[in-house]
């Protein structure tokens, strides 16, 4: 399975779709991912697009439910902190600052501070506190 095809295909679709539809593809795409997930290139993107797609319509309770499953990929790609940032920005959009500050403090480790460009300062100055 090419899952960075299908993006690539779902993306061409995005404008068109509304965010309920693409959650909806993107869960069925995660959906068709063969287990182990951990081994399929790109996996990893499915949850980040599915995050976004929580974040933007403020389904904090789905974006939880897709960071949840970012720490597994931890150990089979080069990690520099993406599972924990992740982790760390739903929490801070859900009110959550100690898990957040505690995610984005490993972040900012793993990634000697480079996660955080172009992102909320805000994130940053709490991996800092």
């Amino acid at each position: 399975m090419d899952v960075m095809q299908e993006i690539v295909e779902l993306n061409a679709t995005s404008a068109t779709d509304s965010p309920q539809d693409r959650l909806k593809k993107l869960e069925e795409l995660w959906n068709r991912i063969p287990e182990p997930k951990t081994e399929a290139l790109n996996a990893f993107l499915v949850i980040e697009k599915a995050v976004a797609v929580c974040l933007k319509t403020n389904d904090l309770e789905q974006a939880w439910k897709w960071s949840q499953l970012t720490p597994q990929f931890s150990v089979i790609r080069h990690d520099v902190g993406e599972a924990e940032f992740l982790i760390g920005k739903v929490s801070f959009m859900r009110g959550d600052t100690e898990t957040a500050k505690n995610n984005f403090q490993i972040a900012n480790k793993k990634s000697k501070g480079k996660i955080f460009q172009g992102e909320d300062p805000r994130f940053k100055a709490l991996a800092k506190a």
